[in-house]
């Protein structure tokens, strides 16, 4: 894992416990690269969960990602197609309903909703 994943990690785990804001956790994410499954069509892979809206995966390591995709119902333990980003990229990929899930399956797992990837502007008259 790269040292920007290492400082993710850790902030996803003092968010956790409520060490870290979410604006402490965003600046991180921002800057480091996360890795996901890529869909055939342009577009981002999103899961619905029943009753908690939808959500895209993410992994600060391809080995993350790797044991999620074969492990994936939806997998049929085959190759799949991944993407890398940064995570200011990614999240403005995003459709407004969809939240992110960073690194499912680990300790420090984060699930951030759509309203606190994208915070409402201020309103300046």
């Amino acid at each position: 894992m790269a040292d920007s994943a290492h400082d993710l990690a850790a902030i996803c785990s003092a968010f956790r416990i409520g060490v870290a804001t979410v604006d402490t956790l965003r600046g991180a994410l921002d800057t480091t690269t996360l890795f996901a499954v890529r869909h055939t069509k342009p577009r981002v892979m999103a899961c619905e969960l029943s009753g908690q809206g939808r959500w895209m995966v993410a992994f600060t390591s391809l080995p993350y990602l790797a044991r999620f995709a074969t492990s994936s119902a939806s997998g049929d333990g085959g190759p799949v197609e991944w993407l890398s980003s940064n995570g200011a990229d990614l999240i403005s990929l995003l459709p407004a309903d969809v939240g992110l899930l960073i690194d499912p399956g680990q300790e420090y797992a984060v699930a951030l909703p759509p309203t606190w990837l994208r915070p409402e502007p201020e309103n300046n008259l």
